[in-house]
């Protein structure tokens, strides 16, 4: 492993990745995509840009996923998949599963091809799903192994939802979903493990529950506008 989970807290740390609320009423608090409130947030956007950190992080998820299923072959791993959900496919979870395919690439040498592939964010019927438009480097075929894979788990439901673009493509999932940060308090979602770098619980609110509300602070969208810097302004 490149770091401990200690050390990956610092690194995000260190690139100004992990914000808290420190209690001050002035200062805004974050708005999740559920519309719920929490008082801390994990920016893995932040660290994904860094390509050196982010092959690291890829190794590292890679030996913990060998290490859980207590076996070093990777030859039965067809896809890597994570959801684009940014306005380009080299970001975000998308990304991860670009550098995830060819870590694994490089410790299959010859005999293993890893693909990646991202589905992009859809509305239909009122409901926002992950569906496949094609186009990618790769797509989910008929019994492909994939391995799924996020860069931050709050609640698990973009999770299965991107279990669910699998399935629609008949693709088997594999053991586990690769995560750079859990912050749910799940150890599984939908009978798969949860394999993070980081694992630390936050609190999540209704609005009508949050307490930062109660005493005045703002609910924001953290990575939208700049919103990031009115976060961790001060005040």
């Amino acid at each position: 492993m490149h770091r401990t989970e200690e050390r990956w807290t610092d690194a995000y740390k260190e690139r100004g990745a992990l914000w808290f609320h420190d209690g001050n009423p002035k200062r805004p608090h974050s708005l999740l995509t559920s519309g719920n409130h929490s008082n801390g947030f994990f920016n893995s956007s932040i660290v994904i840009e860094d390509d050196q950190i982010l092959r690291e992080a890829v190794a590292d998820l890679i030996e913990l996923f060998v290490e859980y299923r207590k076996t070093k072959a990777l030859d039965d791993i067809d896809l890597i998949v994570g959801p684009q959900t940014g306005p380009t496919k080299d970001v975000g979870a998308a990304k991860m599963a670009r550098f995830l395919s060819e870590r694994i690439n490089e410790l299959g040498g010859d005999l293993l091809y890893c693909d990646w592939a991202a589905p992009e964010k859809a509305t239909e019927d009122g409901k926002n799903i992950l569906r496949f438009n094609g186009g990618v480097h790769g797509s989910v075929a008929s019994l492909d192994r994939v391995i799924p894979c996020d860069d931050v788990l709050t609640t698990g439901g973009s999770v299965v939802k991107l279990y669910n673009a699998i399935h629609s493509r008949s693709g088997r999932l594999s053991d586990a979903v690769l995560i750079l940060v859990n912050r749910s308090g799940l150890q599984h979602v939908e009978g798969k493990g949860i394999l993070a770098l980081i694992t630390k619980e936050l609190p999540i609110w209704t609005p009508e529950e949050c307490p930062l509300c109660k005493e005045g602070s703002v609910a924001i969208h953290p990575k939208v506008d700049n919103n990031w810097t009115l976060l961790n302004a001060e005040y």
